[in-house]
């Protein structure tokens, strides 16, 4: 693993985590995905309730693909288990896609959030949000930093992570940079 720190969600009601990647730093006439990146700790809560919303737009547009997933699929649940596991470690899921056109269509925004809900959540490990073409070259979008969060309040309602943006090209001989912990 590249970097030794991770977000770990500890207690909160509510979740919201952002990222952002400016198109013209990516390859122009390409689809890419973003993709959620995590694992759990031993004693999880609160992701088997309620769908977490995960959407990927441009900045400042109305328009944008949003889905809704559970992050901890049960197996007596019925619905299909969208977080796949990786050979990391870690798991993964879609969160969308985007067409960069010419590399000038400004920032895009990938986020999930679970806002609604009352329950509390606590045991993500985030290791960061992936943009990657749907198909050709393989870029890795890792975070430079992230820390470690405790939020011990009922006031504390949301959990923001800052995630700094690394790319590198796909060298199918390199260690994953998106390691187990």
């Amino acid at each position: 693993m590249l970097f030794s720190e991770v977000a770990e969600l500890r207690y909160v009601f509510w979740l919201e985590i952002t990222a952002r990647i400016e198109t013209k730093i990516l390859s122009p006439k390409t689809t890419y995905a973003a993709y959620f990146v995590f694992k759990f700790t031993d004693s999880k809560r609160g992701f088997n309730k309620k769908p977490v919303e995960l959407s990927v737009k441009f900045e400042g547009s109305v328009d944008g693909e949003k889905r809704n997933v559970l992050l901890d699929v049960s197996p007596e649940n019925d619905m299909p288990q969208l977080p796949q596991e990786r050979g990391d470690g870690w798991m993964e899921v879609e969160m969308g896609e985007f067409f960069n056109e010419n590399g000038d269509d400004g920032m895009v925004v990938s986020s999930l959030r679970e806002v609604d809900n009352y329950i509390t959540k606590h045991g993500l490990i985030v290791e960061g949000i992936e943009f990657r073409p749907k198909a050709g070259v393989h870029f890795e979008i890792m975070r430079r930093e992230l820390k470690t969060y405790s939020l011990d309040s009922v006031n504390d309602v949301a959990f923001h992570s800052s995630l700094f943006i690394l790319i590198l090209p796909y060298d199918s001989k390199r260690p994953s940079t998106m390691g187990s912990q």
